[in-house]
């Protein structure tokens, strides 16, 4: 039996929704330069070269926009090396004992999201990406950005520097 697919605008819902979610992870704790470093092995780069990784997978709808399930690290430790899941889980613990394992528990319960209501998520985390690059404390409890309304404002508008090597003439 082939694979039920899912609608176009779930599918523009959940992307959406992801790319506000990591735009969040990224920016909510950028030190003075605007710079944010990578949780698992401490690389500091600029936000935009850094990725929302997640300790339980993003496959797992329960804990894929958990705040608590996610945090800031580099395309090495997140991609390459498979998201470094023990050391994340023992950095978690070390914040929150017994963390790691209540979110792998939470992951494994079903989750199913209605578009109004992924659609509901994405507006809140534009609404907290706004005020984090504006420098507003948040009201409902969650991690201010460190580096200040200027330090975001400046990330969100810096250009990321990329190494270019220059090619020789042969002559």
């Amino acid at each position: 039996m082939p694979k039920k697919k899912r609608s176009n605008a779930r599918q523009r819902a959940i992307k959406a929704l992801d790319k506000e979610f990591s735009l969040f992870i990224r920016y909510r704790n950028l030190d003075e330069q605007g710079n944010a470093e990578c949780y698992t092995c401490g690389k500091r780069d600029h936000p935009r070269s850094l990725q929302c990784g997640h300790f339980a997978s993003r496959r797992y709808l329960s804990t894929r926009w958990h705040e608590d399930n996610c945090r800031v690290q580099c395309v090495g430790c997140n991609i390459y090396r498979q998201g470094e899941q023990y050391r994340f889980g023992r950095k978690l613990d070390a914040e929150d004992k017994g963390l790691a394992d209540r979110i792998l528990e939470q992951s494994q319960q079903k989750a199913s999201y209605t578009i109004t209501e992924l659609e509901r998520l994405t507006w809140q985390y534009k609404q907290r990406n706004e005020r984090l690059i504006n420098g507003e404390a948040f009201d409902d409890g969650g991690q201010r950005n460190r580096g200040g309304r200027a330090t975001a404002r400046r990330a969100a508008k810096r250009p990321v520097k990329r190494k270019v090597q220059k090619r020789q003439k042969k002559g």
